[in-house]
């Protein structure tokens, strides 16, 4: 009987050393599941395919923002998108610069979704950016013009304007350019920044940690992201807002230099709307809605 016994009692043991792993594996995974259960929404981006042109839609809890408005005609792809996202109003409207290929389709946004503020860097004197501002005093709108040093509430997030310092004449080099963190996941918004503010904005962000993705200025213009700015703001993953054009948008040497960069690059023309959702916890999901092979390679989401 004790021999019994004790047979039993080495048999109990040997098992005690092989469960617990498996045990604790489903109670890692059961803990898991739980704190993905209950991590929120700290962020969603999206940019919008508009062709050849800059929208993108922030949400952060019921907060609601908009970095440009797209090419003329673009207005039903941006309200779907809002739509969408369950948004009733935009908080806060950022216009980088004045051209049209950035605020051509804001008319009929303004008029639906009432924009509470819209920032802004350097104005226009086109017949496009009259429509917008007067636009945006139709429905009450507080518009604001910021430079670098400004700090946007998103939600419970906050936006950081890193350019322009001063304003040099130039709308693309003038644009408004925001640093965004949610849970750890920096998300630089360049709208088409170039020149002496893009090494401005490169020396701000090499301070900090690498950027989670970043949107390429200038539809992938060959004049913009440049080698130095891709070191300085080491960027995982870049997205470029681009269309059919006869500029050459995405120049090859940008997304030869974004890809040497380990840069894994994703773009409106080819992958259609990109949405990037991150998590209280910092787990980002994405979504394309076309294609869903990167126009570079780098490391997977």
């Amino acid at each position: 009987m004790r021999y019994r016994l004790a047979i039993l009692a080495s048999v109990f043991a040997l098992a005690l050393l092989v469960l617990p792993g498996a045990a604790f594996g489903r109670a890692d995974a059961a803990s898991r599941s739980a704190s993905t259960h209950q991590a929120g929404v700290a962020l969603r981006v999206i940019y919008v395919d508009v062709g050849q042109g800059d929208a993108i839609i922030l949400r952060a809890g019921s907060w609601t923002g908009l970095i440009d408005g797209g090419t003329p005609g673009s207005d039903d792809a941006i309200i779907a998108e809002l739509a969408k996202t369950g948004a009733k109003r935009i908080d806060t409207l950022v216009i980088t610069h004045p051209h049209a290929d950035h605020i051509g389709g804001l008319l009929d946004v303004i008029s639906q979704y009432k924009p509470r503020l819209a920032v802004f860097a350097a104005a226009g004197d086109t017949a496009t950016w009259k429509n917008v501002k007067n636009a945006l005093a139709d429905v009450d709108a507080k518009l604001k013009q910021v430079k670098s040093g400004a700090v946007l509430a998103f939600g419970k997030l906050k936006g950081k304007v890193l350019s322009p310092a001063s304003l040099s004449d130039d709308a693309n080099e003038d644009s408004v350019v925001i640093l965004l963190d949610a849970a750890e996941r920096r998300f630089l918004f360049t709208g088409d920044l170039t020149g002496a503010n893009e090494e401005a904005v490169g020396a701000i962000c090499a301070r900090g940690p690498p950027v989670y993705v970043l949107k390429v200025a200038h539809h992938g213009s060959a004049y913009s992201t440049s080698n130095s700015f891709l070191a300085q703001t080491r960027p995982r993953f870049a997205v470029i807002c681009v269309g059919k054009n006869s500029y050459g948008h995405p120049s090859p040497e940008t997304v030869a230099r974004l890809k040497a960069h380990d840069a894994r690059t994703y773009t409106t023309q080819r992958n259609g709307t990109v949405t990037v959702t991150v998590d209280t916890g910092g787990k980002a999901t994405w979504v394309l809605s076309g294609g869903q092979e990167p126009l570079a390679a780098g490391p997977k989401r």
